[in-house]
């Protein structure tokens, strides 16, 4: 799976329009904080693991 592949298909990521600071609107990946659930979201450092 490619970054590009990654990004648009990542639920935790939406494709928004923010403005810029000269005012224009660019279409970014931001992180969307509504599909966040506490305690499902777990991170696996995986240079840990055995």
């Amino acid at each position: 799976m490619t970054v590009p592949q990654f990004v648009s298909s990542c639920p935790s990521l939406k494709r928004t329009p923010i403005q810029t600071d000269v005012g224009d609107y660019i279409n970014v990946y931001s992180l969307d904080v509504a599909v966040w659930q506490p305690g499902a979201h777990v991170r696996v450092n995986r240079d840990l693991q055995n």
